[in-house]
């Protein structure tokens, strides 16, 4: 996926009044065809891909969770954090117990709240997955201004904590559920770090052709 259909799935998901035109699409189904950034090119209209016009079942069509092709994208705002390691207590009758940190717990909660908002409804996506994310990182307020000119440009790159594992980790576990069944459906990823002056964490999430084993 190119940086300019990364982008435009991030604010495109709306069906398209040029697309499939079938009784079903006109009834509000969402089908892969219904974007043009989500399934590249459109089906345009007379030419429906959801099984109206060969007099397939609409029970024996897959659903929308299970189209190859299928993308879901979404936008984490804020500083991004990365997955913090247990912390090690006691609990009851001395027994060591392990708890997650209260950072990334509310890390978490704001990916999983973002991922909600942008399934609208639909169950969790099945099959093999891949996953793209932009992480922007804030640059410091008190850096100059050539030096910030080189961040924003590129030049400059973040190597410099937050980790990029860890952070895909955190978003990685807070999609579980969500986005997808379980993380270990994820067979393809590409993840980038950058400074940004709007930090935050742009995903997608995208259906594979191929079966799960």
């Amino acid at each position: 996926m190119t940086d300019t259909e990364f982008e435009a799935v991030m604010t495109c998901c709306d069906p398209k009044p040029d697309h499939c035109q079938c009784e079903y699409c006109r009834g509000g189904v969402r089908h892969a065809s219904d974007c043009a950034v989500h399934n590249i090119p459109a089906v345009a209209i007379g030419g429906c891909t959801c099984g109206a016009e060969t007099g397939t079942s609409q029970a024996s069509r897959p659903r929308e969770n299970e189209i190859p092709g299928m993308t879901v994208g979404f936008f984490v705002p804020g500083q991004p954090v990365a997955k913090g390691r247990p912390i090690a207590g006691r609990g009851f009758g001395g027994r060591v117990t392990l708890r997650t940190p209260g950072k990334t717990l509310a890390y978490e909660g704001l990916v999983a709240h973002a991922c909600h908002a942008a399934m609208k409804g639909m169950a969790p996506l099945v099959g093999p997955l891949a996953l793209e994310m932009k992480v922007g990182v804030q640059i410091p307020v008190s850096t100059a201004k050539k030096l910030r000119a080189d961040m924003e440009s590129g030049k400059v790159q973040p190597t410099k904590r937050p980790d990029l594992d860890n952070i895909v980790k955190g978003i990685c576990d807070g999609m579980n559920g969500i986005a997808y069944v379980d993380d270990a459906q994820i067979v393809e990823m590409k993840v980038r770090k950058v400074y940004s002056t709007t930090p935050g964490v742009q995903v997608v999430v995208r259906i594979l052709q191929g079966e799960a084993a």
